[in-house]
Order: structure tokens, then sequence, then C-alpha cells
């Protein structure tokens, strides 16, 4: 099918050279353009077979009329491109030739709405890489990846189009690639589009000057622009779900903008279009951060890569380069496998020193990733056939070994679990949180392991405890990652994320969770959760109270807590005696090891009571219960506290300072007791005479508290009752009850 080389001398004029591309080729139909020309599907007439025709733009005619260029191009052979077969050219009239794929680009499979499994993006994202490291292997940097330069094929492989013929490494024109996509072109490729942009508007100007401007125009020549159709300027997808796009440029400038410049403009800015110069003034700014002098090479393409597999992933187009940060994956996509976020995120960092350098380590990164998870599933595969290979295998003494360092690290994994619950079921989250991060899921021993889900869901639920959402939340997304059949997995990543204030992923969690078999008791605790972070108390009580008699003990109790919770928080609390008796009753149903939760709030319910009516027979049986906890061996920092508060409503001062005392020596690093002192003092101070009293020991807490608060993280730490102790230490010393240090 080749043609000669180089047909320009072979024909006398323009007429005769597009006759004879006609006789070549049939049915000759314009189908797009791009940022590179206009694009024909036509037919070989003798081979009958179809090809696309590519008409280079003008402005890109002398950058590819080297002959090594062309034998680069023309010498690709990769599954993942099309081949080129041919160049015609004659004068300014140049055309490639190359093989028509079959299929959609990613971007017309985007405006339908199409969502992509994650499993399909890896892959492609493998396929992807291993075409770029290819290119880059043959001195070809594409230039210009993005969803409407990707095909997907009837065999479900990708197929990068449309590579740029500027970008053959070491050509005399290299420099002047100026294409620049939206949310896909890095931040080199903005600045290099940007600098060539205000030169050709500088010489543009010039010539415009030495001619008389009423006859002088602008048009898409004066500006290569190289900006198409499939640049994307829109936001991602659309309320409807189609995906949508528009131009991130137009024409530089129209005829009606080819005045002179105003004084004080930059080269060529005051005939530039609105998004245009937008796009300057951010070019400036990075050039600014980034110096002048930034090149086009592997890592931009790696950036464009990673920028059009996030938007297969997700959905939604990355930021502009310049903004700097990208929304995380994991945000978006719960369940996405984290090593593959990491890959994705790693390559759309914006300086090009903080991403893959070049495409072989992104494909290494892929290769290890794609590896790993394949094991994994071929492991889980392979769980109900595991009795019958280890008797198969036991046949051989090789066989027997592998088996039995395997059973060995089945065996410590069910250990280290075990250790684990254990530290859970006793209450001490943190250590438990710690121990699977050290022991468990931070390391590579168990991963093999068909329950190590499990591991990371329990992680989870410790940082759940600890009020540690954003921990918890990446915890479930792992446990989902490595097991996506168990609904409990993604009714508690719901949790997570209602208590971050995530209510779109919440709600999809939800919906995850029942389409996974969920059961009517665990949707409604769910939803209890969403509810309440929304603002709907009645809806979230509604919820939560129908689950108190669940048959599911871990269901009542979580029920009963957030309802709890829900009195206690807002303005529409029922009468103490409710929220007691409802905590009681709950108590009751629970066997020991699972009261201690309970017994807190408990302890709180009464307490509220107390102060709230005067009534101090409501700190007796707050203070019978902390006994229960103390005696049980549950005793936290809490209760310390809880015990010593319920001993000074009572008015017994000395106990409650005994109380506090013997706790600060349990728990000598927070500022808490130290503040529940300092208030113990001042109210003891408060009810002596106005001679007698001494605020020595109120000064002496108080400061110590306030040392302790801000040695922990002030910024991070809330709490308004510390504020209004400063306040009196402050207040007291203005007085001169109190000397100043």
């Amino acid at each position: 099918m080749r043609q000669n080389f180089d047909q320009s001398g072979g024909f006398q004029n323009k007429e005769e050279f597009l006759a004879k591309l006609a006789e070549t080729y049939d049915d000759i139909r314009r189908i797009n353009s791009g940022g590179g020309g206009i694009i024909y599907s036509a037919v070989h007439r003798r081979l009958n077979q179809k090809v696309i025709l590519k008409k280079i733009r003008e402005d890109k005619l002398e950058l590819i009329g080297g002959e090594r260029e062309k034998k680069i191009l023309l010498g690709l052979k990769n599954s993942y491109l099309p081949q080129i077969f041919d160049f015609w050219s004659y004068e300014d009239e140049v055309y490639t030739v190359m093989e028509f794929i079959e299929g959609k680009s990613f971007l017309e499979l985007l405006q339908e709405g199409k969502r992509f499994a994650q499993k399909d993006v890896i892959r492609w994202t493998n396929q992807l890489a291993q075409v770029l490291e290819y290119l880059h292997g043959a001195g070809v940097i594409h230039g210009d990846i993005k969803p409407g330069n990707l095909m997907l094929t009837p065999q479900n492989d990708i197929c990068l189009i449309d590579f740029n013929v500027s970008l053959v490494a070491g050509s005399a024109k290299e420099e002047q690639m100026v294409g620049y996509s939206e949310g896909y072109s890095p931040v080199e490729q903005l600045i290099v589009w940007g600098e060539h942009l205000k030169r050709d508007a500088a010489l543009s100007r010039e010539a415009a000057a030495s001619r008389d401007a009423g006859a002088f125009s602008w048009d898409d020549t004066d500006i290569a622009l190289d900006l198409d159709d499939t640049d994307i300027a829109g936001d991602g997808w659309s309320p409807k779900g189609a995906y949508t796009e528009g131009r991130t440029a137009r024409r530089a400038a129209s005829p009606a903008d080819s005045a002179s410049p105003r004084p004080g403009a930059g080269p060529g800015m005051s005939a530039l279009g609105g998004r245009t110069a937008a796009l300057l003034r951010q070019e400036e700014r990075m050039t600014g951060r980034y110096g002048k002098g930034m090149t086009v090479d592997e890592r931009s393409d790696i950036y464009s890569a990673c920028a059009t597999m996030y938007t297969l992933l997700t959905g939604r187009r990355t930021a502009p380069c310049y903004e700097g940060s990208q929304t995380p994956i994991d945000q978006l996509v719960p369940s996405v496998n984290d090593a593959f976020a990491h890959v994705l995120m790693h390559g759309l960092a914006q300086n090009p020193k903080d991403r893959f350098q070049s495409a072989a380590q992104m494909r290494r990164a892929m290769g290890q990733l794609v590896r790993s998870t394949r094991r994994y599933k071929r492991l889980l595969a392979a769980q109900d056939l595991t009795i019958l290979l280890v008797l198969l295998c036991f046949l051989g003494s090789a066989a027997a070994a592998y088996f039995g360092w395997q059973g060995r690290i089945a065996q410590s994994f069910a250990s280290s679990m075990e250790q684990a619950q254990l530290y859970y079921e006793e209450g001490e989250y943190e250590e438990a949180a710690r121990y699977l991060s050290e022991q468990v899921t931070g390391t590579s021993r168990y991963s093999s392991q068909p329950d190590f889900g499990q591991a990371w869901y329990l992680e989870g639920c410790c940082y759940l405890n600890l009020e540690e959402y954003e921990e918890a939340a990446s915890a479930f997304r792992s446990a989902i990652f490595l097991d996506d059949q168990r609904p409990e997995y993604y009714r508690d990543y719901g949790i997570a994320l209602a208590r971050l204030g995530d209510l779109a992923q919440a709600e999809e969690a939800l919906g995850q969770a029942k389409a996974q078999g969920l059961g009517t008791d665990g949707i409604a605790l769910l939803s209890g959760e969403i509810a309440m972070a929304s603002g709907d108390y009645t809806a979230a009580r509604e919820n939560l109270t129908a689950i108190l008699d669940s048959e599911d003990a871990d269901i009542r109790l979580r029920a009963a807590l957030k309802l709890d919770q829900l009195y206690e928080e807002t303005d529409e609390q029922k009468g103490y005696e409710e929220r007691i008796s409802m905590l009681s009753a709950v108590e009751e149903s629970l066997e020991e090891e699972d009261r201690p939760p309970v017994w807190e709030r408990l302890v709180q319910a009464y307490s509220d009571a107390a102060r709230a009516t005067g009534d101090r027979s409501y700190y007796e049986n707050a203070l019978r219960v902390l006994d229960e906890i103390e005696g049980a061996g549950y005793d936290t920092l809490a209760t310390w506290l809880n015990k010593g508060v319920a001993q000074q409503g009572l008015g017994e001062y000395e106990a409650a300072r005994a109380t506090f005392t013997e706790a600060q020596e349990k728990f000598p690093e927070t500022y808490l007791i130290a503040k529940r002192l300092a208030f113990l003092e001042y109210e003891v101070q408060s009810q002596a005479d106005s001679a007698a009293r001494d605020y020595t020991l109120f000064a002496q807490y108080a400061r110590e508290c306030l040392a302790l608060y801000r040695a922990q993280g002030a910024d991070q730490i809330q709490d308004s009752e510390v504020n209004y102790l400063e306040e009196l230490l402050e207040e007291l010393q203005a007085l001169g009850w109190i000397e100043e240090e």
C-alpha cells in the first residue's frame, strides 16, 4: 500500500496531486478536525482497505518535513497504535495515511454516559503505559493524550491515535509544540504553549504595524493553537450523566480584535480572546513558579495519560494543571484500589520532577499492581479447592514443604487477628489499630490471606470508635477492595462517610450495602446515621428507635449510643428519665463485656440530669454505675473524670480531689484532669468567705492545664471550657487575687 515516500516532486500542479489522491482513495469523508489538521475516512481502492487521511495544518507543515521524522513515524508498529502507511505531500497540501481503527473514542463513550469498571481502567492504564514506553523509546512524544485521542476497540483494548508529528525528539522544531488541553495538559505544556503563543502574537502585531491596519486581520494560522473541538473546558459529568465538553480556547482573536494593542499591554494580548488571555495569565503565574525554558517530554505524556485515566475511573476531569492539586480519587471512587490510585496521583504531580520519570517506571508500577491483583483473585478462586490441592501437593515433598510454609503463614495471620480482636473487645481501640497497622495491614506478609480484608475492616472499626473518621473510611475502602461482597463493610464505610459529612458518598455506600444483601436492621442503622448527619432528626430517631430491639446485639448497642447522642445534641431531647430508661433497657439486654459503652452514656445522662434539674440523686446513680465499671475492670480516663465530677456535684470535695489526683497519676499527659482540678478549686474557694479565699491552687492547676492543652495542639483541640478557664485566670489576676507569672 506504500506510495512513493515523498510525492511532492512527482506532480505538475496541485490539481494533479489532488486528482491522484482521489484516484487512489475512494469515499473520502470528513469526520473530524483537530489541532493538527482535518481528519477524513477513506477506502484504498486497490486494496479495499479503510484508512484515515489526516490533512496537516499549514502551520504544522515545516514540523514534519524532515526525512528523519517521517521515517520514525512510518516505522512505528505497536498493538496499541494505528500504523502510519504513507505521507502524501505537495507544497502546502500534506496528508498522512494511517490505519482505520474500529470502535469509538473514550470521549464519545463519555458523552454517551458510559461508566467504566475499575478492572478495565487498570487494564487500559497498563496498556497505555506500555505504548508510551514504546513511543518514547522510538523518540516520539505524543503531546496530546486525552479521551478524544484514545480509542476503545471491539476487543476491549485501547488504541492511541493522533500522535503529534511535531514531537519527534531531537527535531529542530520540537520546541514549537504549542497544544494545550484543559485538564489533560501538564504545567510545562501550558508554559511552552503560552510562550509560543505570545511570540506569534508579537510577530503578527509587528507585521500588522508595517501595513495598513484596516487591511489586516487575525486568523487561526496567525496564532497556531493546537486546540480543537475535543479540548474540554467543562467540569465533567453533567446532571444528566452525560460527559460535556467545550473548547479550551477558540481562535486567538477575531478580525474585530485586530486593532493595535492598548498601551502597556503585553505582546498581542489585547487581541487575544478572553479565555486565551485568562490561560496566559495562568501561564505567567506558572512561569513565575517554575521559570522559563521548560520542555515537553516523556513526563508530559505521563501526566496526560494519568489525567485521562483519572477521568475514565472517576467520571470527572482533573483540575487544570495550574491549580496544583487534584481531588483524591478515593473521595470520588470509595472502592478504588489504593495502589492504583497512588499510581495515577503520582503521575499527576504538578512538578515534572515529582512524577514518574519515564513510561518504563510507570509500566513497572502498573505491572506490579496487575500481578498482585491477579494473584489475589487466583487465591480467592482457589479457596474451595484448598483441601484437594493440599492432598495432591503433599504427594511431593517439595509441595509439602510449600504448603507447610503457607500453613504457618495462615496460622500466624490467625494469631495476629486474635490478638487484635482481643484489644478491640477490651475497648483498647488505639492499641488495636496500632497493632493492626504495624503487624498485619502494614506488611506484605499476610496480603495473600483470603481474610486479609477482615483485618482492614477491624482496623476501620477501631478508627470509627476513636472518632478518626478519615482513617476509618480509608481502612474500610481497603477492606471493600479486597472483598466487595460483605455488606457490613459498605455499612460501616457509609457511617464513616456520614460522620465526615460526605452524604452523597454515604448514600452510595448505602445503595451498595443493599445490593450486597444488608439486612433491615443494618439499613436502618446506616439510614439513621445519614439522616442525623443531614439534620433530619425525626427520620434519624425513627430509624434508630426501630432497631433498639434488634436480634443483633452490636446493632442494639450502636443504635442506643447514636440515639443518646442525638438526644444530647438537639433541642428536642426527650425527658432525662426516658433517655435513662432507654439506655438502661439496652444495658440489660447486653452481655457484660458489651456494656461499658452504655455505662459511660448512662453516667453522662445521669450527670446531665443532675445539672439540669438540681436533683443530686442523679449523681448518686452515676456513682453507682461508675462503681460497676470500675469493679468490672473497664475503667478508663472518662470513668475517673466522671467519678470526680459526680463527687464534686454531691459536694464531696475531698473525695473528688482524691479521685482527680489518683487519675492524674494514671494519666499524666492529658490536660483534662488539670482542668477538672482547677474548676474544683475555683468552686471550693468561691464558697469560702471572701477574706479566706486562696486561689493559689486554682492558678497552679489552671496554668498546668493551659500548658498541656497548648502542647497537645490547641489548634486541633477546641475546648470551650479551657477558654473559660483562661478568662477566669486573667480576671482573678486583674482583681489581685492571683499574682501574674
